[in-house]
């Protein structure tokens, strides 16, 4: 036994609630595996799960509630958000979204699965350490808010990364789906021009349309500027199709089709 080491924390093989659960036809228990792995335990050794699935939208008080009827009052949870090894040809830079605020109360810790990037995960897992920290009153958009300069300034370079993080946050890989929608203001008012649209013949002066001009042009500067300044981002940046740079890119390339749609 060594001292320092304390608690042994463990994975099971079933991590996730949906897979420790029998099938409706098989029954509402938990499976062979999960109990068998629940009772031989040792007690002092805590356990990790990734909550109703390996990577779900979030947490409910609920899932935990149900999860501690199999291993008790030794749980903490394992969080796949901001990894992106499911969908590698995106970055992932949003807050911890969809926990539960009850979740402190409830779990004896909190981990957070990274991206591949050394640099660029700070800003998410910056809302990881709030989140942990201020578990009960935690809002994740006023962490991402907070989070972008504090890693990388409120100069320039923190302006176009915050343009960038509220365009590059929710994650979509099949079943495997997480993280707040992408730019949220953004999509609210490409939803209100297009209504407008719909039923006006000259949006020429419309400040809607005006407000929204500004948006994309934001994404063309901020993409831009990221990608000229890559090495200041992130210096792990390796270039390649999924790197940061090639999502600098596209992110302005996005911004410029945009334009040109809302001329049409």
């Amino acid at each position: 036994e060594k001292g320092d080491c304390s608690p042994l924390v463990t994975v099971p093989t079933k991590y996730d609630s949906l897979a420790m659960t029998n099938t409706p036809e098989e029954g509402s228990s938990f499976n062979e595996y999960s109990n068998h792995f629940a009772e031989t335990l040792d007690d002092r050794i805590e356990v990790l799960y990734t909550g109703p699935a390996v990577v779900p939208e979030g947490i409910p008080a609920e899932n935990v509630d149900l999860v501690k009827e199999l291993y008790g009052d030794r749980l903490g949870i394992w969080w796949n958000y901001n990894c992106n090894d499911f969908l590698r040809n995106k970055l992932c830079l949003g807050p911890m979204y969809g926990l539960d605020n009850e979740l402190g109360e409830k779990t004896d810790y909190f981990v957070s699965n990274p991206m591949g990037w050394a640099e660029l995960n700070k800003v998410s897992e910056a809302t990881a350490a709030d989140y942990s920290w201020n578990t009960d009153v935690y809002d994740a958009d006023a962490s991402l808010e907070a989070a972008v300069p504090y890693v990388y300034g409120d100069g320039e370079l923190g302006q176009a990364m915050m343009v960038f993080a509220d365009h590059s946050t929710r994650m979509v890989g099949g079943s495997n789906s997480s993280g707040r929608a992408d730019a949220p203001e953004t999509r609210a008012l490409m939803d209100t021009v297009l209504k407008k649209a719909a039923a006006v013949d000259d949006l020429a002066d419309d400040a809607d349309v005006a407000a929204l001009r500004a948006e994309f042009d934001a994404m063309v500067e901020a993409g831009n500027y990221l990608a000229e300044h890559s090495a200041e981002v992130d210096s792990t940046n390796t270039g390649g199709t999924h790197s940061p740079v090639a999502n600098f890119q596209k992110l302005a390339s996005v911004g410029e089709a945009d334009k040109v749609a809302l001329t049409c």
